[in-house]
């Protein structure tokens, strides 16, 4: 809107400023189409200045869902409870991943 230069018409902005929630743009406008006379003219275009919208962004707090699970070591075998210490080690929590269902391609009738 406020540069929009073709090849017959040249737009030069002189100034650009913000005055009074009004921006206030100074350009200089010339015509090249006849390449006998070219024609120079300035002027300003006054644009008010608004505030962007401010959406409201709403969060869904998805519970997580946790699982008690036997723990297991490297090989996959299952961990003893260590009865010196307090904190039972044979058992740990596990976050459940939701499972994405996956569906299958149908298959196409030969006519």
């Amino acid at each position: 809107m406020l540069n929009e230069s073709t090849p017959y018409l040249m737009i030069e902005v002189i100034s650009d400023t913000v005055e009074n929630n009004e921006r206030v743009i100074h350009r200089r406008k010339t015509c090249i189409g006849n390449p006998v006379e070219h024609f120079v003219t300035e002027e300003v275009v006054r644009v008010p200045v608004t505030e962007p919208k401010k959406e409201e962004v709403k969060v869904s707090i998805k519970p997580i869902v946790t699982k008690k699970v036997r723990a297991r070591n490297a090989k996959g075998h299952y961990v003893a409870d260590n009865p010196d210490t307090p904190e039972n080690e044979a058992w740990v929590t596990k976050v459940v991943k939701k499972v994405k269902s996956v569906r299958k391609p149908r298959k196409k009738k030969n006519d």
